[in-house]
């Protein structure tokens, strides 16, 4: 009986450790791909400012304060601007939900003020 308990306990034993061996492989896995998605930070955005409204002063205060990583003070100065047709401004508001920065990730809206731009 007791060579039976030993014999199923290390079954048990060898099986939870390979499932947690899979479960962080599945992990690391998952994380490399994230990394590999991530988009470039926004100390990284560029601006060109011969680009249709990005010769506005407010666009471009906008891109500083996103540059600064305050995405939610860039999007409250691009987004009236992009709704008054400010095409840069619907450039910029659209990555701003395309990337889920400072406001949910929607590609969808992303895609509509993209359209507008």
């Amino acid at each position: 009986m007791r060579v039976k308990l030993a014999i199923m306990t290390g079954w048990i034993i060898r099986t939870a450790l390979c499932f947690a061996l899979l479960l962080s492989a599945a992990a690391l896995v998952r994380a490399d791909d994230a990394t590999k998605d991530a988009p470039p930070p926004a100390t990284e955005a560029t601006y060109d400012e011969t680009q249709p409204g990005a010769d506005d002063p407010r666009v471009r205060e906008g891109f500083e304060a996103y540059k600064a990583g305050d995405f939610k003070k860039a999007y409250d100065i691009w987004l009236p601007l992009a709704d008054a047709g400010n095409a840069e401004a619907q450039f910029r508001v659209g990555r701003l939900y395309r990337r889920g920065e400072g406001v949910p990730k929607i590609s969808s809206k992303a895609a509509s003020y993209w359209e507008k731009a």
